[in-house]
């Protein structure tokens, strides 16, 4: 239980930070953009990684990258990796067109726009997730 809440406050940590970035940057070229608008689209997207963390973290500690099946474990979770990265970009499209992003277009290409815009640094943030998962377990290992 303890982990989770690690991984949760962690994510909240890191949602509140790009709240923070988001209404400077964006405030310096929409006057009105407020906090409530920045948390309304940091949080989400925070939340969404914190929950689609939790295969890293269990593949992690049942598949290490250490050991006779190495190579059968990195594929794993590169599948892992793309998997969690296209579907965080189609959940953030669904959730973009929920919130009024999108009406013209539809839905579908609201997620092709999602996967060409968002896919690339959703690998980058999912490799780093999938990387910090197993130095902690490895370290978790190495201590017991």
């Amino acid at each position: 239980m303890k982990r989770w809440l690690v991984v949760g406050g962690i994510w909240l940590g890191l949602g509140l930070l790009y709240a923070t970035w988001l209404r400077v940057q964006m405030s310096i070229y929409i006057s009105n953009f407020d906090w409530s608008t920045a948390f309304k689209w940091a949080m989400p997207d925070a939340v969404l990684w914190a929950m689609l963390s939790i295969a890293p973290i269990k593949l992690s500690a049942r598949m290490s990258l250490f050991g006779p099946h190495w190579r059968r474990n990195i594929t794993a979770h590169g599948f892992l990796l793309v998997g969690i990265a296209a579907l965080h970009s189609a959940l953030d499209a669904v959730a973009a067109y929920a919130m009024g992003s999108y009406a013209a277009e539809g839905l579908w290409t609201g997620v092709l726009v999602r996967l060409r815009e968002s896919f690339p640094f959703n690998v980058m943030v999912s490799g780093i997730v999938v990387g910090v998962c197993h130095y902690l377990e490895h370290g978790r290992r190495l201590r017991a």
